[in-house]
């Protein structure tokens, strides 16, 4: 895991416009496309980069978004391991309540096109650490081959630091492979630190599925008096259950979802 510190002089001294309050999703696309206007100005100031931009993703690029993941997980060695679909993509990240955020690297010299060149993208969300407040989570960055060694890379984490420092992000943390020497000579370039005292834990759908299997069965009518413990054996119905969600996570479906989970749990830890 890396991380990209930034303190609060920092962001006292290069900026005027930090987000005060709540992170709604008007405010944070608005923060993001003034950050991309600088960015995007700075960029094109290379000559091998004057018609490159960056610039947020629609639901129209789904698609673009799909093949680069794709491109990533093969470059990673772990394209079995992409289980998403455009569908997913589509629910999650252009709604009303976006589960990440993605903004797209994009060749305007080929303006004359049908399609638009899509050569790269950063994907990332907002995460929240209870000992400073909001951090930014990079989940992916991937740069076609052929638009690598201009300086683009470094111009998009000019991009994601200037969006995190605006909403008060304390810090920028990602994760890459240990045979990923590019990717760890950026981060040593770009003063972020390699935390090798921290271990990444992973807890699969899979062994998600098996471990709820093991909670105790909820209670359907609670034995009254002792007397009435004989027929707890009967009193019980199968577990493993969780509501399920199929849709938008919108915070009104999250809350109801939590609400469920919570009184499920409630009912299981007092009947132990």
């Amino acid at each position: 895991t890396s991380t990209l510190s930034m303190t609060s002089s920092a962001t006292e001294e290069t900026l005027t416009e930090i987000i005060q309050g709540r992170l709604d999703n008007d405010r944070v696309t608005n923060v993001v496309a003034r950050c991309l206007l600088r960015s995007n100005s700075a960029l094109q100031t290379r000559e091998s980069c004057r018609m490159l931009r960056f610039r947020r993703a629609s639901y129209l690029d789904i698609e673009s978004i799909m093949g680069l993941v794709l491109k990533l997980a093969a470059y990673e060695k772990c394209r079995d391991a992409v289980y998403v679909s455009t569908k997913t993509f589509r629910r999650d990240g252009f709604g009303t309540f976006p589960l990440f955020r993605c903004f797209l690297l994009e060749d305007t010299a080929n303006d004359g096109s049908k399609t638009a060149c899509l050569p790269g993208l950063a994907v990332w969300y907002i995460a929240y650490s209870t000992w400073e407040g909001p951090v930014m989570f990079l989940e992916d960055v991937f740069i076609e081959d052929s638009y690598r060694r201009r300086g683009v890379g470094t111009h998009l984490m000019y991009a994601l630091t200037d969006i995190a420092i605006s909403l008060g992000c304390r810090r920028i943390m990602w994760q890459t492979f240990d045979f990923n020497q590019v990717a760890k000579h950026l981060c040593k370039r770009l003063g972020a630190e390699i935390q090798k005292d921290q271990l990444t834990l992973r807890l699969t759908r899979e062994s998600m599925v098996e471990f709820i299997k093991t909670r105790p069965a909820e209670r359907t009518d609670p034995p009254t008096d002792k007397a009435d413990d004989a027929t707890k054996s009967t009193s019980f119905k199968n577990h493993g259950h969780v509501p399920r969600f199929d849709g938008r996570l919108d915070a009104t479906s999250l809350e109801s979802v939590i609400d469920k989970c919570l009184e499920l749990s409630n009912a299981e830890l007092k009947m132990n």
